[in-house]
């Protein structure tokens, strides 16, 4: 385009090409207002010599060169309040046109400058040298401070390139026109702190926006972005930013309970951790399972859970941890930290896999608690905060249903059946209900009538099995179990109990609550409220106000959308209320987004330093003989001394299937040679018909040849007789002309 330095009309501008100077940040000029630096305008029509684009700027009309310049002297008559507005300007002029902008002692074109020719080609690199972007391009533009005004004016604009800039679908990819501002990564925090990946997130933006043009950010930023989020709240390293967020954790809940346990060297050892909710959750469902064999982290440290199931037969979490290591002292201390953070209310039964250190501890801390091994594992929770919130989302919604409706009766017993259905939940009702669709069958006879009633229940089909229910009733109280003993084992009434309410239905008409497990019932938590909302995606004060103005927006912009008149008011508003805004938050300080360090911390003393990674301790072993040592067996033959590469076995099977795979092709070729012998024998079958067909219409040739000479020869001699003929009645035709001219 051009080159411009100082202020001052187009009248008084003089060409030249010495005018550049680098005064981006020259605040100390004493330039008065009327006697600014001599401006000199190039022409801006002019490309570089070695311009590759110039050839498609030869044949500019007169209208495109008078709005060129007009835009030009519009830019260096232009004055700013600050530096930045002067770049977001310039970098916005540079997003239009079709090239970037990099901020040094002036704004200049991305292509300013050349690389290091020392960097160019490195001995031992290790990744491929990166594409050359720079080709010294001269484009810029350098502001200077009028101290007395406060302003910032244009003082050396340069606005010619000596590359082709790029298109509008190409733009969005250059450098600094990729900025992820602050309310997207606000977006960003949420949608990772439901497990969504990034790449998925990416698509959730350009969605939301309307294509990846209008998004501001490629999904390279995205990744570098989450990762130096999650580097600055670990600046003091993972163990102190854990227990941080701990102590964070139990100021917004004061029920919120965790314990760390540190080694000789101050470095995190063992945590435990459980909120109000969860405590309480124990309190009605004081089943555990436990297990540790899942780690989740960088450092290998099992992660341990302690789960259970609700009155829906769903998985409910009580607690949490990690441990450093998986031996008896660990897990010693785990229970310990579990037991005070339960009050002291040891779980009714525990189940575990068969990992001995862990059973040698649930020996020494619970030993009277019905301890059951279990060859299952479970689950990895590798995200606590939303694991623990869907779970509990999905408790909610089903304590809605079951206090919102009941199920049907589809049985012969709809009394009994109808109080079931309103006593338990709808995942122990429909246990209760297939074990009123066993009662067909089932007989009933009195074997004692007293005070204290006995019955034998049997089955028609299996009559050799006999059940006793024993009824006790004492006022309005009732007692009745059975000898199957399920109603201890899984806490719902058998079919023998049922059988027997039925046939008391005059006595009982409805289930007792003796066969009621209050952990089964739909009032399993009625003493105990569940406070079940999350504040999972609030983590601060701005996201709440966000989220609640988000929701406000989005119905505004759904309403607004429909007439083009409230578009335009609702867009107008919102640009003025945000330049407002924007100009108010840089007159105070520089906004900068929650949560994000911008300077480096110091580790205070005392600090919890992070564990050392430890091995793992493998899978665990059999119960049986666990401590005895066996030798190590041959996965095919089971026998020792070797392993399944050395087994003898393996090799006379590996020669065995050689020797098979031999004869198969043995076979497979034989097969062919029979093929090929039957092909041969039906082709010379085929010949030899050919060959006497052939013989066959020689022989008919040969008759066909022989009749032909005989009609030649019988044709000769007609033709001989025709002639003889012809001749006599020429001589009689003579004669006879010559008796009539005799006669006359």
């Amino acid at each position: 385009m051009g080159e411009f330095r100082g202020t001052g009309n187009k009248d008084d501008a003089k060409c030249g090409k010495d005018c550049s100077t680098d005064s981006y940040m020259d605040n100390s000029s004493n330039t008065n207002d009327d006697d600014y630096a001599e401006c000199s305008l190039g022409d801006h029509n002019k490309s570089q010599p070695n311009d590759p684009s110039s050839s498609h700027n030869v044949f500019h009309s007169v209208e495109e060169d008078n709005v060129a310049l007009d835009e030009y002297w519009n830019i260096v008559q232009m004055n700013f309040q600050t530096e930045d507005e002067c770049y977001n300007f310039y970098n916005s002029y540079a997003k239009r046109k079709g090239f970037s902008v990099r901020k040094e002692l002036r704004f200049v074109c991305s292509k300013e400058g050349i690389r290091d020719p020392s960097l160019v080609k490195p001995e031992d690199r290790a990744r491929r040298e990166r594409a050359l972007t720079r080709m010294e391009c001269a484009a810029s533009l350098s502001i200077k401070l009028d101290k007395k005004r406060g302003i910032w004016f244009v003082d050396n604009f340069i606005d010619d390139h000596n590359h082709p800039l790029t298109s509008h679908d190409e733009t969005p990819f250059l450098r600094s026109h990729r900025k992820i501002k602050d309310f997207q990564k606000s977006e960003i925090h949420s949608l990772e702190s439901i497990g969504i990946r990034k790449n998925v997130i990416m698509k959730v933006m350009k969605c939301k926006y309307g294509g990846y043009d209008k998004v501001g950010f490629v999904k390279k930023d995205l990744y570098n972005y989450s990762s130096r989020y999650k580097r600055s709240r670990i600046l003091e390293g993972d163990a102190s930013a854990t227990l941080e967020l701990m102590k964070k954790r139990r100021d917004k809940d004061p029920g919120f309970f965790y314990e760390y346990q540190v080694d000789d060297e101050g470095r995190l050892k063992n945590l435990f951790w459980c909120d109000a909710q969860s405590r309480m959750d124990y309190q009605s469902f004081g089943d555990v399972v436990f297990d540790s064999t899942q780690r989740m982290n960088k450092y290998n440290m099992p992660f341990i859970p302690f789960v259970g199931l609700n009155h829906h037969r769903q998985t409910t979490i009580f607690a949490c941890g990690i441990v450093s290591d998986e031996c008896v002292e660990s897990y010693t201390w785990f229970l310990q930290v579990f037991l005070r953070a339960m009050c002291q209310q040891k779980p009714r039964s525990i189940i575990t896999d068969s990992d001995n250190a862990m059973m040698k501890a649930i020996r020494q801390v619970l030993p009277d608690t019905d301890h059951r091994v279990c060859s299952w594992h479970i689950e990895r929770v590798e995200h606590y905060e939303v694991c623990v919130s869907e779970l509990r989302e999905k408790e909610a919604e089903f304590d809605s249903k079951a206090s919102q409706s009941w199920p049907a009766t589809i049985t012969d017993s709809p009394e009994i059946e109808e109080s079931a259905g309103h006593i338990f939940t709808s995942a122990n009702f429909d246990l209760v209900q297939k074990e009123l669709q066993k009662l067909d069958g089932l007989h009933v006879d009195v074997v004692q009538d007293g005070k204290g009633e006995r019955y034998m229940v049997t089955s028609e089909q299996k009559s050799a099995r006999k059940c006793y229910v024993d009824y006790t009733r004492i006022g309005g109280n009732h007692d009745i179990r059975c000898s199957c003993r399920k109603m201890e084992r899984e806490g719902i009434p058998c079919k023998h109990i049922l059988s027997v309410l039925k046939h008391l239905e005059v006595k009982v008409k409805e289930i007792p609550k003796c066969c009621v497990l209050q952990r089964l019932s739909k009032n399993a938590k009625a003493d105990l409220p569940s406070v079940r909302k999350s504040d999972l995606h609030v983590w601060t004060e701005k996201q709440k106000n966000y989220y609640e103005l988000n929701a406000r927006g989005s119905e505004l912009f759904d309403l607004a959308s429909n007439s083009c008149e409230l578009f335009g008011e609702v867009k107008e508003y919102m640009e003025s209320q945000l330049s407002k805004i924007s100009s108010s938050n840089a007159a105070t300080k520089k906004h900068t987004h929650v949560d994000e360090v911008g300077e480096t911390s110091h580790r205070p003393e005392g600090s919890v330093l992070d564990p050392i990674c430890v091995a793992t301790k493998g899978a665990p072993r059999s119960m049986k003989g666990w401590d005895e040592h066996r030798p190590r067996l041959c996965s095919r033959c089971r026998q020792p001394g070797h392993d399944i590469r050395r087994c003898p076995e393996a090799k006379r099977e590996e020669q065995d299937l050689a020797l098979i795979e031999s004869l198969k092709i043995v076979v497979i070729l034989y097969d062919i040679n029979l093929h090929c012998l039957e092909t041969l024998r039906v082709k010379d079958e085929e010949l030899q018909n050919l060959a006497n067909n052939i013989r066959a219409q020689d022989a008919t040739i040969k008759e066909i040849a022989d009749k032909l000479t005989q009609t030649a020869e019988a044709a000769e001699a007609a033709a001989s007789a025709a002639h003889t003929m012809d001749e006599h009645r020429i001589l009689l035709c003579s004669e006879i002309e010559r008796l009539r001219h005799y006669k006359q």
